[in-house]
């Protein structure tokens, strides 16, 4: 009677549970963007000192990402027969992994444009090797890892979309030649990581590392969904869960803020708003597949246990 008090307990505080994290990551968000107009100095990159509101949306985020991490320990996920999809014909699932894919091919043609008409990364090499002969090794190197980023990210943009076409037509096998292509969403968070090297910002510019830990979240996210796509022994349901929840409390925060901060002038630095929106497309992805399969993986099952007492029950 105890284990299916707990188990039902479990059950029904999954969507409870999931609303509050998405709600904590809603406000989250909503509070950094209204930071960013009205606490952020924009001539130098950092929040006003004595202002609450940065510090309240931060705690919030952070509350936010606790709570991820708490998810699947507090309610009941059990979905290593369920793809990482969830509802396989639900239409909102197919629109974000469209989007997704569309986006990461516009992206891709604006990120190899520039490097065709302005030949951004040959201008980069070109400039490490006249700081290597300088003597500047330390300027040398940092610009020669800029220059591979933006090859690898233009590479991993069009491989990010073929995988996103592939997951429209959603498919469950640990001979899926295809889901290699899964690894190129992450590469293109490693690339987007060459905002460490911008030497304009400061080290510890809080938008900077806000969105190196939501770039860093989307490549833990991948890494899960890879493993639930390949099945059987490999699934994590309750990891994927807690990345997908994660990821999308952290890139909330990150994206949406930077995004209206640019569009109003708050927020110059280009490369921010790149990876920004780079962050708030993964989000749409990540968060309907996410909530899709925790729905799913949620629907109320019995236990073993509970099985074999109803069983006796019935024979007495």
């Amino acid at each position: 009677m105890n284990t299916e008090k707990r188990y039902n307990a479990k059950t029904r505080a999954v969507r409870p549970c999931l609303v509050a994290i998405l709600l904590i990551a809603l406000a989250a968000a909503l509070l950094r963007t209204v930071a960013i107009f009205t606490a952020y100095d924009s001539a130098i990159g950092y929040f006003s000192r004595g202002t609450a509101l940065p510090v309240l949306a931060t705690a919030l985020c952070v509350i936010g990402c606790i709570a991820s991490v708490a998810f699947p320990f507090v309610t009941r996920i059990d979905g290593k027969d369920i793809p990482p999809v969830g509802a396989r014909g639900s239409a909102s699932v197919y629109f974000a992994t469209a989007y997704a894919a569309f986006v990461m091919l516009g992206a891709f043609g604006y990120e190899l444009y520039p490097c065709i008409t302005a030949n951004t990364a040959g201008k980069l090499f070109a400039e490490a090797s006249a700081k290597a002969a300088s003597e500047n090794a330390y300027a040398a190197r940092s610009l020669r890892i800029q220059g591979i980023l933006i090859i690898i990210g233009i590479v991993s943009s069009a491989l990010s979309a073929v995988y996103f076409v592939f997951r429209l037509g959603e498919k469950r096998s640990s001979d899926e030649w295809h889901v290699l292509f899964g690894f190129a969403p992450g590469l293109r968070c490693v690339a987007g990581l060459s905002i460490y090297f911008d030497m304009t910002v400061e080290m510890n510019s809080p938008n900077k590392l806000m969105l190196q830990a939501a770039l860093i979240s989307i490549m833990i996210y991948f890494l899960f969904e890879l493993r639930m796509l390949l099945g059987f022994k490999k699934a994590r349901p309750r990891a994927y869960a807690a990345a997908g929840l994660l990821a999308t409390t952290l890139t909330a925060s990150a994206s949406v803020s930077v995004i209206a901060g640019y569009f109003s002038g708050q927020v110059a630095n280009a490369a921010f708003f790149t990876e920004a929106f780079f962050c708030f497309n993964m989000m749409v992805y990540m968060m309907v597949r996410t909530v899709s399969f925790i729905t799913a993986a949620a629907t109320p099952a019995v236990p073993a246990a509970v099985q074999d007492t109803a069983n006796t029950t019935e024979d007495r």
